[in-house]
């Protein structure tokens, strides 16, 4: 750290706001939020931290800090930096569809007037604010709605916009069912069509919800203050009493939980897909993806490649596979902090290029066993994000395995196949469905006939037959 950027952290206040770190070339390379900058900034210099963090903190050229009267407007704050910059070190946030967005509805029109309390009344004159993910965001594109976000985490924003309905009143639905939030049904959130809000109201609160979100504290305060003062002088009291309980609970908005000491940027775990192809030359070539989130594998999201025209062309078939998984980035599967694959510098060099082809630049490790064979040979490509040689070690085996497994099941499956092919009137279908429903040949061979017959597409004569060769 120099010594110029060590007195500039000395002096960031210790209050709540948002830093943008840049590097040499003035780039913003991450945002983050903080319940105190200095405290917050200060400790990337002063811990040992993970390879990402520590590969961040290495491009760091200068730091700069907005200030904000509450964490919980560092939250919103954050979001919406990240939202404009997108910067590379938050690159979670730009490729995982599963971050949540807060969308504001706008009034919908109907041709004749809805029964009072009916969803149709409700979307017209009290028009609700609910959370999406970022892949309903990108399918909706629609204009009957403001979206603000993303935003990291989901209990973090629940806990905001709990803290905010203390000042606006805002209809909440959750998930896909179109129900009142039951805070409405409190003394502390009364439902507005239950006898609070009237429509011009609460389209009031719902614009000063927007202007929050987006950022604009201080407008809004005025403009609070601004209506209190008016009423006051019409001697609507009962109204200026009201705004004034408002704008009290606006100064004083809970930051209790808001914001964590951990960053996104290091409190998340790298997810670190291994790839692995495997040849068994007559038996062909398969390819898998392996997924860890930190040191842990995520087997659910693991994936088995099927490929086929590569002529024993190991390199060829990684290319393939990995530009079928960036396609199916497309379909909600988020991108990798780091690709591991088992290769050496020609295979990098193959992966680099395809991922360049779709506008890609990700970190890379190419593991190559040693002259020796008892050593790991490793060649980077970007930021060394992944450097521990035992959990290096353990995804390139576990992709290897699971490569390796997926042959072997699809060997079986071979041979499962052509034990059926010699009997008569089985064609492809019904072996499928036969083997799918009893999984192997065995288990088949001791089904009974009634159990053959009430498989998918068979008749009684294929049953017998196939019930007569297998215990012939």
């Amino acid at each position: 750290m120099s010594s110029t950027l060590l007195e500039l952290v000395k002096t960031f206040p210790d209050t709540p706001g948002v830093y943008l770190m840049r590097d040499r070339t003035g780039t913003v390379i991450y945002v983050g939020k903080a319940t105190s900058l200095r405290h917050r900034v200060t400790s990337y210099f002063q811990k040992a931290h993970n390879a990402k963090i520590t590969q961040l903190v290495r491009e760091i050229g200068t730091i700069e800090v907005t200030p904000t009267v509450t964490a919980l407007e560092a939250l919103l704050k954050e979001a919406e930096l990240i939202r404009q910059l997108m910067p590379r070190y938050n690159v979670r946030i730009k490729d995982d569809k599963s971050y949540l967005y807060v969308r504001v509805n706008r009034a919908r029109k109907t041709r004749t007037a809805p029964k009072v309390g009916a969803k149709e009344w409700l979307d017209r004159y009290y028009p609700a604010v609910e959370l999406v993910r970022a892949r309903e965001v990108q399918r909706q594109r629609d204009t009957s709605a403001w979206y603000f976000g993303p935003y990291l985490s989901g209990f973090l924003l629940r806990k905001a916009l709990d803290a905010i309905r203390r000042v606006f009143v805002f209809r909440m639905v959750g998930g896909y069912a179109d129900r009142p939030n039951l805070y409405f049904y409190s003394q502390q959130h009364k439902a507005p069509w239950l006898g609070g809000a009237t429509p011009a109201q609460y389209a009031r609160d719902l614009k000063r919800l927007r202007e929050f979100l987006h950022g604009n504290r201080t407008d809004l305060v005025k403009a609070i203050t601004k209506e209190m003062q008016a009423a006051a002088r019409n001697l609507l009291f009962e109204r200026a009493a009201a705004l004034k309980t408002q704008l009290d609970a606006f100064e004083h908005l809970l930051d209790i939980a808001l914001i964590h000491d951990a960053d996104e940027v290091e409190g998340a775990a790298l997810r670190i897909e291994g790839y692995d192809i495997s040849n068994l030359k007559d038996e062909g070539i398969v390819g898998s993806m392996v997924v860890f989130v930190g040191a842990q594998p995520a087997r659910d999201q693991y994936r088995r490649f099927r490929m086929r025209g590569f002529n024993q062309n190991d390199i060829a078939a990684l290319v393939n596979m990995i530009a079928r998984r960036i396609i199916n980035h497309q379909k909600d599967w988020p991108l990798p902090d780091v690709i591991l694959i088992d290769g050496g510098k020609t295979h990098l060099t193959a992966v680099k290029r395809v991922l360049g082809e779709q506008n890609l630049s990700l970190p890379i490790v190419a593991v190559a066993k040693g002259p020796q064979r008892n050593r790991l040979d490793l060649t980077f490509e970007g930021p060394q994000l992944l450097d521990e040689l035992n959990l290096i070690r353990a995804i390139r085996d576990e992709a290897h395995r699971f490569a390796i497994t997926f042959q072997r099941s699809l060997r079986v499956k071979k041979v499962q196949e052509s034990a059926l092919d010699a009997i008569p009137g089985i064609g492809a279908f019904r072996k499928n469905a036969l083997l799918k429903k009893f999984g192997s040949v065995a288990r088949l061979k001791k089904a009974t006939l009634e159990e053959i017959m009430a498989t998918k597409g068979m008749s009684s004569t294929g049953a017998k037959a196939v019930s007569e060769y297998l215990n012939q």
